[in-house]
């Protein structure tokens, strides 16, 4: 699926040669090359895809679909670190271990939205689960949420900073904001993110996301320097970390730009 690179901008070059011939003794004339040249498109901004990969995209999304009406967006990174297809289900355990295509138990499941976002909708905060796979499970490094791991170090990030989330009604670019070790606590229910550090919130209060924001600072792996207010839209990937069952890493990332499709 990584099919992912900026577009070159194309120059076309029509050379149209013609012969126009006047009478009484006026010498012939040849008409020189005559050069059109396409309008220069609008220079892209370093986060986007070009008009021609978003369409690659979007029909990659409608294939997917036409496979399971359940898959509801798809997310790929500018460097292609992630690019897969979104599940939603009727709640947040529908594709935690189902293989999307067949329907089949499978250990590491599918990428799922939060049961409650509404890709119609502008939701504060739209949030993405993936499991993260052990190697020791499976030597492939690019299963589900597992190429997260990378952007635990800096030295990662600027190749890694951008992505994309397109769904039927718009394509959404986003920028890595803050990653980071959220500690989770046990409860009858199963684990949950430990109170203040609540990353699976479609919509913060101005006062909690306040407090998140100072938390999730604290445990940041880095400063990536990009700022963020409760007036932004985010997206918010969560998966496992090697070994460390009372965590989970959490990748917050503030959106950019929002462009609908026609």
């Amino acid at each position: 699926m990584k099919r992912i690179r900026l577009c070159q901008i194309i120059l076309c070059l029509l050379v149209l040669s013609g012969c126009g011939q006047k009478v009484d003794y006026m010498p012939s004339y040849s008409a020189g090359p005559v050069i059109s040249v396409s309008p220069t498109p609008t220079p892209l901004n370093e986060y986007e895809f070009s008009d021609d990969q978003i369409q690659i995209l979007r029909s990659n999304l409608a294939h997917d679909q036409s496979i399971n009406p359940d898959c509801t967006a798809f997310l790929v990174f500018q460097s292609a670190l992630v690019k897969e297809v979104v599940l939603k289900g009727i709640d947040n355990t529908t594709y935690l271990y189902t293989d999307w295509e067949t329907g089949n138990y499978r250990s590491y499941g599918s990428l799922m939205m939060d049961y409650e976002n509404q890709t119609d909708q502008e939701d504060m905060n739209t949030i993405i689960y993936g499991h993260y796979v052990y190697a020791s499970k499976n030597p492939n490094r690019y299963l589900e949420f597992t190429p997260l791991e990378k952007l635990q170090d800096f030295s990662n990030y600027e190749e890694n900073k951008y992505l994309a989330l397109v769904t039927d009604y718009d394509i959404r670019y986003y920028q890595v904001a803050v990653v980071y070790d959220c500690p989770m606590v046990s409860t009858p229910e199963g684990q949950t993110a430990d109170e203040g550090y609540q990353f699976n919130q479609i919509t913060y209060s101005p006062e909690y996301f306040e407090e998140y924001l100072k938390n999730i600072k604290s445990r940041e792996y880095y400063d990536t320097g990009v700022e963020l207010t409760d007036q932004d839209k985010l997206l918010t990937l969560q998966t496992c970390i090697e070994d460390q069952d009372e965590s989970r890493q959490i990748v917050v990332c503030k959106e950019l730009e929002r462009s609908a499709f026609e």
